[in-house]
């Protein structure tokens, strides 16, 4: 099932339905488009069944400049960078480590993210 939970500029975000109220299930990272965890969601990684992740470019996921906060809940780092393809300032969250507010540098600017397990 699935339910659009967001408006991002002038496209809708639409996301699994575990995804819309919070981070739910075994995602282990999650984005979001307000900060306090409120908004539009996407949920990367799954901690339940470790792998490793590359999203080149957030805009295939219609999330791109839109994040505001983050939550990790797995044990691996995630990377988020201002550009496509790895390109231009790296932001990491650890393991287990959360931001209500990434802050006015990062703010609505990360277009690609990592994680690795």
């Amino acid at each position: 099932m699935v339910a659009t939970v967001g408006i991002v500029g002038i496209a809708a975000v639409t996301v699994p339905q575990a995804q819309a109220a919070n981070c739910t299930g075994t995602y282990g990272v999650c984005l979001y488009a307000n900060a306090g965890f409120s908004g539009a969601i996407l949920a990367m990684g799954d901690y339940s069944y470790p792998t490793s992740g590359y999203y080149p470019n957030l805009k295939s996921q219609g999330f791109n400049d839109v994040a505001s906060s983050v939550k990790n809940k797995a044990d691996y780092t995630q990377k988020f960078w201002q550009n496509s393809e790895r390109g231009g300032w790296l932001f990491t969250v650890g393991p287990n480590e959360s931001f209500t507010y990434v802050n006015d540098y990062y703010n609505d600017k990360i277009s690609s993210a990592q994680w690795d397990c």
